[in-house]
């Protein structure tokens, strides 16, 4: 026979004493102590724990909570050990509790400190090296920026300049030239005029004649230093319409000069360094042949070749000695 009192059921008062067993990181196992260091980089951790109940063990519950990882607790029923992975490197604390069949909990449960240190590519300071190293090449890439516009500027300075030499050359080699033949002029008329005055009114009305076309010549020579030559890359349409227009300031219209422009080969395109040197060479050799050697024929000749432009030949037949200067 058996006999339950319902006012007398049993119940246990008795909160069952918690423990922690072991910790184990990675398949090996160590000893349990507050404080320890783990190895970096652990991948797998398990940690075993129990609670002493005499009466009904398998009825006993746990609480368990990582601090540091987990944001509230984990409770399981006759389950002995917390399982974690790929934790990050940082200070943990474990804390376990534990109830008996009847309810009862121990609050006070037990508790692990341990720490897992960072791998030397999560340090601090590997990661101020890695910073400082995004800045320094930051600022290399700002640097070489820096020199690229600032060559690029010294370029452009250096082009300006060199125009402005070349200005100047042409200058001298049309206005100068032509002033000092002036003066010379102007100074035989001077000295002609006390005793010869009608020579010397000869004298300077073809003076005042080369005068007016030694302006005209710098005009041109100003307008045409950007124009075309620079935009221009058919040398024989520049030759062409540069001899046209020498032609028609000549006095002389029956007389006047004739220029050929012979091409032979492929016309390729040229640098606009190296075409407006050549067409300057040219510009200066038809000039000098038109307006001094008065020549009456003037053969220009272009040769290209598979890659590149050859060379630039000019032949001139003189009015008087019928000789050719090339």
């Amino acid at each position: 026979m058996s006999v339950i009192d319902p006012r007398h059921l049993p119940f246990n008062k008795l909160p069952p004493p918690v423990h922690i067993e072991k910790i184990v990181a990675d398949d090996k196992t160590y000893e349990f102590a507050n404080g320890m260091r783990l190895p970096a980089q652990v991948r797998n951790l398990t940690i075993d724990y129990t609670a002493l109940s005499l009466v009904v063990p398998e009825k006993v519950h746990f609480r368990y909570k990582l601090e540091g990882q987990d944001k509230d607790w984990r409770e399981v029923v006759n389950d002995r050990e917390a399982q974690y992975t790929n934790l990050p490197p940082k200070h943990y604390k474990f804390r376990v509790l534990a109830c008996n069949n009847s309810g009862v909990w121990n609050e006070e449960g037990a508790a692990l400190d341990f720490v897992i240190p960072p791998a030397w590519y999560q340090t601090n300071w590997f990661r101020a090296a890695c910073m400082a190293a995004f800045l320094a090449m930051i600022w290399g890439i700002f640097e070489l920026r820096v020199r690229q516009l600032a060559a690029q500027f010294d370029m452009r300075l250096e082009e300006r300049v060199s125009e402005r030499t070349r200005i100047a050359r042409d200058l001298h080699d049309t206005l100068l030239q032509s002033f000092q033949g002036l003066v010379f002029r102007f100074q035989a008329a001077f000295n002609q005029l006390p005793n010869r005055p009608e020579k010397s009114y000869e004298v300077l009305e073809s003076a005042l004649v080369s005068a007016d076309q030694a302006i005209a010549e710098g005009r041109s020579a100003i307008q045409g230093l950007r124009s075309g030559s620079a935009e221009e890359s058919n040398l024989e349409q520049i030759l062409l319409a540069m001899g046209r227009e020498l032609a028609s300031s000549q006095k002389d219209g029956d007389n006047a000069s004739s220029l050929r422009v012979i091409v032979e080969g492929n016309r390729r395109a040229k640098r606009a360094i190296i075409r407006e040197e050549i067409y300057r060479i040219a510009r200066e050799l038809l000039r000098n042949a038109y307006r001094h050697a008065h020549a009456l024929n003037i053969e220009a000749e272009l040769r290209y070749g598979d890659e590149a432009f050859l060379y630039f030949s000019f032949l001139a037949f003189g009015r008087w000695r019928g000789r050719g200067i090339r």
